[in-house]
């Protein structure tokens, strides 16, 4: 059946969502890293799991003119005619991540994209996330960058990557070497 598998993934892109969200907009303190980078790799590898079963299983239910298959095709470059999984999944994360889904990809393909994109990010995790930052740490950040930065002001990854602090990731890192 294709309904048990549509549930897992309605309840691995909630789980995607409340992981990304609690990552960029939440306070920096409560990030880790290391987590973050743990949880990266299970989404990719989760996600690549949920892109072969439903092509796979879509593509299947066409071929054998399954009468109680999900209507549409898998391949096809407009949205709207996806099987209902593969739309109803795109609306969702469409909306709860905030992104566009291009007609030519399927959702997971589009998380999957989301996912690799989102590695640029780890570096700049593991520079200011990390609990053992003092405050000349912090001094030396706002050096480099040339304003000012604490773990209280920007308050969430997404206001550092807003300020564009990840150029200055290597020059930060390697000061600490």
């Amino acid at each position: 059946s294709i309904v048990s598998p549509f549930i897992k993934l309605i309840l691995f892109a909630h789980e995607w969502s409340v992981s990304y969200n609690s990552w960029i907009n939440g306070p920096l303190v409560d990030i880790s890293a290391d987590e973050v980078n743990d949880k990266l790799e299970y989404f990719l590898k989760n996600i690549d799991a949920f892109n072969r079963f439903y092509k796979n299983v879509c593509k299947q239910q066409v071929a054998d003119n399954y009468p109680k298959r999900f209507k549409g095709y898998v391949d096809d470059p407009d949205s709207t005619l996806w099987p209902a999984p593969v739309k109803l999944i795109s609306k969702v994360t469409k909306k709860m991540m905030e992104i566009k889904v291009y007609n030519s990809v399927t959702l997971v393909e589009a998380i999957l994209r989301i996912l690799v994109a989102r590695r640029h990010c780890l570096p700049v995790f593991a520079a200011v996330c990390s609990p053992a930052l003092q405050r000349r740490h912090w001094e030396d950040m706002t050096a480099i960058v040339g304003f000012q930065i604490s773990p209280s002001v920007p308050k969430s990854l997404r206001e550092f990557l807003e300020l564009g602090i990840e150029q200055y990731i290597e020059r930060i890192t390697v000061r600490w070497r």
